[in-house]
């Protein structure tokens, strides 16, 4: 599944997805896939290239996948990987702080986003993925926690390689991303995985009360 998703893309962005493969493990992303409704509209939130989009939906033929980036070379590798897989999903450019996310659906997602966001920018986004849920949906959000502090520091500098020294990145441990979802109306549990490379990742699900 992987390979063929990282085939449908060109070269240099077949080699950023392997090499995101390589970080977001399968059994990570297989604990991603348990937690997501398994039927339903999902929102996808800083699709990229698509990766997840093709890969949540392709697991589960029920759902269909709404992506949405802020660059529309992404967008349109996205809507390419889909297409070639034949997955349900459509795709538009825009900023998740702003951008029309619509509402009802089953469940969203975020992946290594929301520390790509300015802090003060985080409670906002949240609130407004929370309210295009349908009561009961399910949010999932993997992103990097702030312990153990050597593996932080190991994330921190290679996402300073990848978007340079001006770009913002807001890390937060778990423990107050929970409480921050718990006071937006959501229910939050903190899935910890462990892996062999030394990124802290941390996955949390939270579903609308």
């Amino acid at each position: 599944m992987l390979a063929r998703i990282a085939g449908a893309l060109p070269p240099v962005e077949r080699a950023y997805a392997l090499a995101r493969f390589g970080v977001l493990r399968p059994r990570l992303l297989s604990v991603m896939d348990e937690l997501l409704p398994s039927e339903g509209p999902l929102l996808d939130l800083g699709c990229g290239f698509g990766l997840w989009s093709a890969y949540f939906g392709a697991t589960r033929p029920g759902r269909s996948v709404h992506g949405v980036d802020l660059s529309a070379r992404r967008i349109a590798l996205a809507s390419r990987v889909a297409a070639r897989l034949e997955v349900r999903a459509t795709f538009e450019v825009g900023d998740a702080r702003d951008a029309p996310l619509g509402d009802g659906y089953a469940g969203a997602y975020m992946l290594d986003v929301l520390h790509h966001v300015p802090a003060d920018a985080h409670r906002p986004l949240l609130e407004r993925v929370a309210r295009a849920l349908r009561p009961g949906g399910a949010l999932v959000v993997k992103d990097i926690t702030t312990s153990p502090r050597a593996g932080l520091w190991f994330t921190r500098a290679l996402d300073r390689a990848m978007v340079g020294l001006d770009a913002p990145l807001a890390y937060r441990h778990h423990d107050e991303w929970a409480r921050m979802l718990d006071g937006l109306g959501l229910s939050p549990r903190v899935v910890r995985v462990p892996d062999l490379l030394p990124f802290p990742h941390v996955v949390l699900v939270a579903h609308r009360r």
